[in-house]
């Protein structure tokens, strides 16, 4: 099963995280993601309009599991003036 592991900063700015708009193509096939919050501050997640409003995720969480099906995807965001990382660990169709 292929793997990916990388760390993004994260913004005020939805970015993606993981799923279709990561890879530019318009599927994938089954994908778990392991999400570690490891900046100051909160990470939200959600879809490509994720704000505040999302899913959050502090330093004080353990790592979340999420489990990404055909056409799906995350997304992420945090507070303005806030830069914190987060750790990603993608495993199954990663490319």
């Amino acid at each position: 099963m292929p793997s990916q592991g990388l760390v993004l900063a994260c913004s005020s700015t939805p970015s993606a995280v993981a799923g279709t708009v990561t890879f530019g193509v318009t599927s994938h096939g089954y994908i778990r993601v392991r999400l570690k919050n490891l900046g100051t501050g909160t990470i939200y997640l959600g879809d490509s309009g994720v704000t505040t409003a999302g899913y959050p995720l502090s330093t004080a969480d353990g790592p979340l599991e999420v489990n990404l099906l055909q056409s799906e995807s995350v997304w992420m965001a945090s507070s303005s003036g806030v830069t914190p990382s987060l750790a990603i660990l993608r495993l199954g169709e990663t490319t």
